[in-house]
């Protein structure tokens, strides 16, 4: 039985072996430096912590700030000792924040540096618009006040027809967010449930817990709107979309991390 070469999936398998050989390297590099390691195309990076350095000073100095909260920042490094790194991470302490380093790979530098172009061309290109009515926002933003308005408006919401509620759910998830001035949302899968966290105060904090079939719903519809590939699950998506709360246009960013939490 003659069996017909597949030079992509020959490719692809290739790759996947270089970058498996670039993170151990990278985790050898960080028990010798004594820094945390970490791989950059499993975890969300804020391009708030990035607009702390200009894209091209974080390329000279080989490193990318992926996190903050509060002052508190985290830094991804190819080399603790590369006298560039050490004077960039010094003027960031002289600025008051408190870095930690981690130990990266050039793939999670690259991924990490691609998000800048996010922050130049925010402005001016949007992948999706998440359609709703100013009436409709400013209504889910004035009834979910607290943790347990959240609770209780999902809750209604999940009694509801598949059909009529993923975008309501999607809805309410944005305006409590906003009116309890969240930093951040993650949708996180269990084995048998997904869970809802904001970051408040920089805390993540348990909101509730809801069903496997609606968080498939819901991580296609964000996918939709926020311009990603739906068939894509083996590796981190980046994308953002846009609602309008009266004149003001607010651009959401989101991350799909590879074991499908939704980060936004």
């Amino acid at each position: 039985m003659v069996h017909e070469f597949d030079e992509e999936k020959q490719n692809r398998r290739l790759e996947e072996l270089l970058k498996k050989e670039e993170e151990d390297l990278a985790q050898t590099l960080s028990t010798k430096y004594g820094i945390q390691y970490i791989d950059l195309s499993q975890t969300s990076i804020s391009t708030d912590a990035l607009r702390l350095l200009p894209e091209a000073l974080a390329r000279e100095a080989k490193l990318a700030v992926f996190d903050i909260v509060n002052r508190k920042i985290s830094v991804g490094v190819l080399s603790p000792q590369n006298p560039k790194t050490i004077e960039t991470v010094e003027s960031l302490k002289s600025k008051g924040f408190a870095p930690t380093l981690y130990m990266i790979s050039t793939s999670s530098l690259e991924r990490a540096w691609s998000r800048y172009k996010e922050i130049s061309f925010a402005s001016e290109v949007k992948a999706g618009v998440l359609d709703i009515s100013n009436e409709e926002i400013q209504k889910f933003i004035s009834e979910t006040r607290t943790i347990n308005d959240a609770k209780n408006l999902i809750g209604g919401v999940l009694k509801m027809k598949k059909g009529f509620r993923i975008s309501r759910i999607l809805e309410i998830i944005l305006a409590g967010g906003l009116s309890m001035n969240s930093s951040d949302i993650h949708i996180e899968p269990e084995e048998s449930y997904a869970r809802l966290r904001y970051r408040l105060d920089g805390l993540l904090t348990d909101i509730l817990d809801f069903d496997l079939e609606t968080f498939a719903l819901l991580l296609s519809r964000i996918k939709l709107i926020s311009g990603l590939k739906l068939n894509v699950k083996e590796s981190a998506q980046d994308g953002r979309f846009s609602i309008q709360i009266n004149t003001t246009n607010i651009d959401i960013r989101t991350s799909i991390l590879p074991h499908l939490s939704i980060i936004f």
